[in-house]
């Protein structure tokens, strides 16, 4: 992936799906919630957030449980491996982080956790 596609807005989210199937370990049944107003009040104003501060995010459930993952790319780490680099955080449905790391892609769904 060249770095230009990396910086085009748009690919976060791209990435975003990829890192999220290749390492979001969810259940068979989860599904991706599209419609934001489905989120829980905590998790939409933690989403409204994340996107004021130029981050994009994603929201999945199996109607059990909910997360949110937001992610930004860090162009700086991206430039020094010329590979993707992602600054990912998941949250749980009130709001805390379950997990957060830096992780680059090494090939098309296929993700590592950068030795930060």
């Amino acid at each position: 992936m060249k770095l230009r596609a990396i910086q085009q807005p748009g690919n976060a989210g791209e990435l975003l799906d990829s890192f999220i199937v290749a390492k979001g370990q969810l259940s068979g049944d989860a599904h991706e919630l599209i419609d934001g107003r489905r989120l829980t009040p905590t998790l939409e104003k933690l989403a409204q957030r994340e996107l004021d501060g130029g981050c994009v995010w994603r929201a999945w459930t199996d109607d059990r449980a909910m997360w949110l993952w937001a992610c930004e790319v860090s162009l700086v780490r991206s430039r020094e491996r010329g590979l993707p680099v992602m600054e990912v955080r998941k949250y749980d449905e009130s709001g805390s982080i379950e997990e957060s790391g830096t992780w680059v892609r090494v090939r098309q769904n296929n993700w590592q956790r950068c030795n930060e």
